[in-house]
């Protein structure tokens, strides 16, 4: 079995995104190893982050957070935890001046719902931010460009166990190299690894 990420012992925080949407795909990009072409609108969303990070200083609120209570705003920032053993590259982060953070995660796609694989992968956020950066986090947004909607979650303690849970569950098809049962046949349509799973 190959390692889970590039430094085999960490899970990323967007794997939880990809395991609610269908835990077969995350099997065979993390378990088989199969390489993944970057879709289109994968490489669009970078170029477009770029662009959004110098709207930013256009903006009278953040994300629906008034620009004064904002310190500074911090993108593609870096963070992992030795104790969760995951890790994650925030789109945006947003310093408060009474002390916490908000993590924005930024969604280019033609369908902003609010999907359980979002709120985990935010919550996922939500509790790195906690636990390594050691900082308050009163709530995340989940931000959808093409709609200019801003979304703001908060993480119950329940939701955090959840993924503690959730994170394990992961850990757990790794080692067993069980496959898992495919997803809804919907969702294959939008999926890299497709050719490989009904093959």
């Amino acid at each position: 079995m190959m390692d889970s990420t590039s430094d085999g012992d960490y899970l990323n925080a967007s794997d939880l995104t990809q395991y609610y949407y269908c835990k077969r795909k995350v099997y065979f990009l993390k378990v088989a190893g199969v390489q993944a072409a970057a879709r289109r609108k994968m490489v669009l969303g970078k170029d477009e982050q770029a662009r959004e990070s110098k709207r930013l200083l256009e903006r009278k609120d953040l994300f629906g957070v008034p620009r004064e209570d904002v310190s500074e705003v911090i993108t593609r920032k870096f963070v992992s935890s030795g104790k969760l053993r995951v890790k994650g590259v925030i789109d945006i982060l947003l310093l408060l001046r009474k002390g916490g953070v908000v993590p924005v995660e930024v969604k280019y796609t033609d369908d902003p719902e609010i999907t359980l694989s979002r709120k985990k992968q935010l919550f996922a956020y939500i509790l790195l931010c906690e636990q390594a950066l050691q900082r308050d986090c009163p709530f995340g947004i989940l931000y959808f460009p093409d709609q200019n909607r801003s979304v703001r979650l908060t993480a119950t303690e329940g939701d955090k166990v959840a993924v503690i849970k959730d994170l394990e569950q992961i850990w757990r098809m790794f080692k067993t190299e069980s496959l898992p049962r495919r997803a809804p046949e919907w969702k294959c349509n939008y999926c890299e690894v497709k050719r490989y799973c009904w093959t």
